[in-house]
């Protein structure tokens, strides 16, 4: 029985020392410049003129699907919505503001989901 106990004991140990090991600071770097990304990619989507496109009190969603390519520009690969002149404007605003970002996400896509609202005052 004390034996059973000590294998559990070793097996529970190296169980933890394993996963403590799995997050290594290449993969910290790389979910923090993910992060800034993403904050970027929404910087950009805040600025673009929506008011002609939605309705007093109408919410509007689009999807916008985004990659790294090798050279590492964030590229728009799709826009999902049904409003096209929202979904245009949208994507020349991408256009206009390119956003880099390091070699180490060369090939990350991105799935960024916003709400276009206009409230009454």
């Amino acid at each position: 029985m004390k034996i059973f106990k000590i294998t559990i004991f070793a097996l529970t140990y190296l169980l933890f020392a394993n996963v403590g090991m799995a997050i290594t600071p290449q993969k910290q770097k790389i979910a923090q410049e993910k992060n800034k990304v993403m904050q970027k990619l929404q910087r950009t989507i805040k600025k673009t003129n929506f008011m002609d496109y939605v309705l007093q009190g109408e919410r509007k969603t689009i999807v916008l699907r985004c990659t790294v390519n090798k050279n590492s520009k964030v590229v728009v690969r799709k826009i999902i919505g049904f409003d096209q002149n929202l979904m245009n404007a949208v994507s020349k605003q991408m256009e206009k503001n390119k956003i880099r970002t390091s070699t180490a996400l060369c090939g990350e896509e991105f799935v960024l989901r916003v709400n276009f609202v206009k409230f009454d005052k």
